[in-house]
């Protein structure tokens, strides 16, 4: 059976004696930092999928201009 140990002058921080870990036990800060990953993850991915868009972007502006280049070339 696990017991918790009051830490003095923290509101929501309790020890586990077995452990020795510092656990915190304010639900709503709890979620809040949750919701704070889930943004960040979030964020992860548009980032990458922006950057993979620029990178796409880019890959079809060089085609155009090899096309654009090989037709100027050959109607000559």
């Amino acid at each position: 059976m696990t017991k918790y140990a009051k830490i003095i002058e923290e509101k929501y921080l309790v020890r586990d004696m077995y452990s020795k870990a510092v656990l915190n036990t304010d639900t709503s800060a709890i979620r809040r930092h949750e919701k704070r990953l889930q943004d960040l993850q979030k964020e992860e991915v548009r980032d990458k999928e922006i950057n993979s868009l620029r990178s796409e972007l880019s890959e079809i502006k060089k085609l155009l201009y090899t096309m654009i280049t090989n037709k100027m070339v050959i109607g000559e």
